[in-house]
């Protein structure tokens, strides 16, 4: 019934402060993404800078086009527009102010169930982003079909460095790290320059190494039982041959040279003998190393002495020439037996190199671990070197394979389990100052969880501590933005749950997309405090004007929950529109916020808010002084 500018005016005396109010908040909730360390959150503040649009918009072109287009800004209605009592709230104020606690134990049976249903499940499966129909998700399931999908996408564990990783001592301390990676529940395989094919080397390990040491010595046991045989053969036939010689200076000559010859066999028969028995027992390998170079060379001498005996008879007669042919032949096997005690000094000479160079690794002792020199230079290593050496063998790679599903949350605990064995694996270890780095989709989800969460954290608190510092300003109260911000919240993890329930419990993801939680929060809880502030600043207004809590609340509740009850089925048909989106994050932020602005302006606000303040009474301005009556 006002003129035009009257209308305006008492508008702008009234509904512009709640406006203004409301307005700040939204714009203090909005900037607080601003603390956010990740883009995509990060870049969501750029509503903020609409809000201070729309707020600058709101007390100037809107009171402009009112002034201009008067009341044909209400066409095709020729009748003023106006809002008529909301029936519904009234009877919720009929309710929840003449029986708070029963409003209350309402409002609990409908919100709590569901908050112990609720576990905070995330998920961070891009694929389940946009569904099995295209080509690229199909291409992803086949490998991890036919491969495993550990396989298909393996967590990459780097150490790099200023200097050379690849060498015979640092290669131990990498079978180390593998060794203690594979043993991490959820980890199927390490694949590593210690282990390319996934499968343990036996070979590098001292224990096996020790084993084929043990094996070496009880061949060159057997060897030099073989040599003392064929020794003692030929003794026995040169002493027959001796007796067999017949009269004449030069067989008598060469007779005495046999003699000599089979005795000194006889004696090194037995200096074989306690050589056997000396490596048996004390297993000294250096000095039966020169021991058997030493009989090598005795050997050599009877061997000559037998070649020229046998020159020497085979110049006399026939039955000499076949004796010295038979001594000939006695000559070779003298030679053919040093020659295996001359394999037999080797082959004892390379354990002896062999267990010098382990007692002087210092890899042992702290990995089991000992590669022989120049294994790395072997061809046959050498594509394990290329595989996983990087940037010159400054850097070395890991392949760890999950055995569950990189995308599940429990691939991102057990990339959580990867870094913290690394990193205490590799201390004091030649790869302790080197630097770590991990690869992958697992880790990249690993990392976007432990960002979203602190980003989630850091900006509810500066949000929440934000907006309770202006409504306590705003309303020059305390308790009232507690109560406030306090049933939001329950609000907001009531829609989790929900919303949990439907797509885990229900569809069966692995959680909610891992960002939902966050612009969920955010905008549910910077669009329902309108909705409150709506309220409670018209109660404030109704108790400045002489009304008691009680009627100024009925009041409030008659006159503003048409316009929230509209408010909010107006946005929950804007979030309604991301449902056909197809994209899972956009559905699911979008049923978080419907469930919770419903939830909010048809149970919560109507039932909680006035219960709580009538229960509070004229101590609901706690610490401030009010007007209000009693």
């Amino acid at each position: 019934g006002h003129d035009v500018e009257t209308a305006i005016v008492n508008t702008y005396k009234t509904a512009g402060r709640t406006l203004l109010i409301s307005g700040l908040a939204v714009l203090v909730g909005f900037s607080a993404i601003g603390f956010a360390d990740f883009p995509i959150f990060k870049s969501s503040v750029a509503v903020a800078v609409g809000i201070a649009v729309l707020l600058l918009v709101l007390f100037t072109l809107v009171p402009f086009f009112m002034a201009t287009l008067k009341e044909k800004l209400f066409w095709p209605s020729k009748k003023a527009a106006s809002h008529q009592d909301s029936k519904l709230w009234s009877h919720y104020g009929g309710l929840s102010i003449r029986r708070p606690l029963l409003a209350m134990i309402i409002v609990a049976i409908v919100t709590v169930p569901t908050l112990f249903t609720y576990d905070d499940d995330l998920s961070f499966n891009t694929v389940d982003e946009i569904g099995a129909k295209y080509d690229t998700v199909k291409g992803l399931n086949a490998i991890s079909d036919g491969f495993g999908a550990g396989e298909s996408l393996p967590v990459n564990v780097i150490l790099k460095s200023d200097k050379d990783l690849i060498t015979e001592k640092t290669v131990p301390y990498a079978e180390q790290l593998s060794r203690e990676l594979v043993k991490i529940d959820g980890v199927k395989s390490v694949r590593s320059i210690s282990r390319p094919t996934g499968e343990i080397i036996n070979d590098f390990y001292v224990d096996r190494q020790l084993k084929q040491v043990a094996s070496g010595m009880k061949k060159a046991t057997a060897g030099l039982t073989d040599v003392q045989s064929g020794l003692t053969t030929v003794e026995d036939n040169l002493n027959g041959i001796t007796g067999q010689l017949p009269a004449g200076d030069s067989a008598s000559a060469g007779a005495s040279q046999l003699q000599q010859a089979a005795d000194g066999l006889g004696q090194i028969n037995q200096q074989l003998t306690l050589v056997g028995q000396g490596l048996q027992s004390t297993q000294n390998i250096p000095q039966t190393i020169g021991t058997l170079n030493a009989l090598s060379g005795q050997l050599s001498q009877v061997q000559s002495g037998i070649s020229q005996a046998a020159s020497g008879i085979a110049s006399q007669g026939a039955q000499a020439g076949q004796l010295g042919s038979g001594l000939t032949q006695l000559a070779d096997g003298v030679g053919q037996a040093n020659t295996g005690l001359a394999k037999i000094s080797n082959g004892l000479d390379d354990i002896s190199n062999l267990l010098t160079e382990m007692g002087q690794a210092t890899s042992i002792r702290g990995t089991g671990v000992f590669v022989p020199k120049d294994t790395l230079s072997d061809k046959a290593f050498k594509p394990a070197i290329d595989r996983y050496a990087i940037d010159q063998q400054t850097g070395l790679k890991f392949e760890v394979i999950l055995e569950d599903d990189p995308y599940s949350p429990e691939a991102i605990q057990t990339v959580a389990a990867i870094k913290k064995t690394t990193a205490n694996t590799i201390k004091g270890t030649p790869f302790e100052d080197s630097t770590v780095a991990y690869g992958g989709i697992s880790s990249v989800n690993s990392d976007l969880n432990d960002t979203s969460k602190a980003d989630f954290k850091r900006t509810v608190t500066v949000m929440l501590i934000s907006l309770f510092v202006i409504l306590a300003i705003m309303f020059r109260s305390l308790i009232m933005p507690l109560f406030m911000i306090g049933s939001l919240l329950l609000t907001y993890y009531t829609s989790m749950s929900i919303a949990e329930l439907i797509f885990v419990n229900g569809l069966g993801y692995d959680g909610i997309s891992w960002a939902v939680p966050f612009f969920g929060f955010v905008m549910l809880i910077a669009l329902g405090i309108d909705y409150s502030i709506f309220l409670l600043d018209r109660f404030r207004e109704e108790t400045i004007k002489g009304l008691d809590t009680k009627e100024a609340m009925f009041l409030s509740m008659k006159k503003m929950g048409s316009v929230i009850i509209t408010a909010a089925i107006i946005l929950a048909g804007t979030f309604g529109a991301m449902m056909p989106s197809g994209v899972l994050s956009l559905v699911q932020i979008a049923t978080i916020v419907i469930t919770g602005l419903l939830l909010y302006g048809l149970i919560v606000l109507p039932l909680l808010i006035p219960a709580i303040t009538v229960s509070f009474g004229k101590g609901v301005w706690w610490p401030f002084r009010s007007n209000a009556k009693k």
